[in-house]
């Protein structure tokens, strides 16, 4: 074990990166984000289709968004009502007899969904 002002070195070192390392936001947020921007787009409402169009199309850490939603989450209609209830409303999300052409319909619900930052 290192002892003394090595010891005291390393810690500050240490604290120096932790400190100065950006926060990565959860993939949670960073779907939100994606789907947000989308919805603003949108004028506020869009249909599910279209939505998972958009995160095909959009890469987080270089893989499809929808993949990895899928792959986390089971579905987009499973995360909007388990992860997203809190950003959007969801018409039609739990009667696929009322789904449209576009699916359910997503609305944006907050002024304040987080806007995405450079997805990889």
């Amino acid at each position: 074990p290192v002892s003394g002002k090595k010891a005291d070195l390393i810690e500050r070192v240490e604290t120096h990166y932790t400190e100065q390392q950006p926060e990565v936001p959860s993939l949670e947020m960073q779907i939100i984000s994606l789907i947000g921007d989308y919805v603003e787009a949108s004028g506020g409402t869009t249909g599910s289709r279209n939505i998972g169009r958009y995160l095909s199309a959009n890469k987080i850490n270089d893989a499809s968004a929808l993949t990895l939603l899928k792959e986390n989450y089971g579905s987009l209609a499973s995360f909007m009502i388990y992860h997203a209830h809190d950003y959007f409303k969801c018409d039609g999300i739990d009667d696929p007899k009322l789904y449209k052409q576009d699916g359910f319909i997503i609305t944006s619900i907050q002024e304040s969904v987080p806007k995405s930052v450079g997805n990889g």
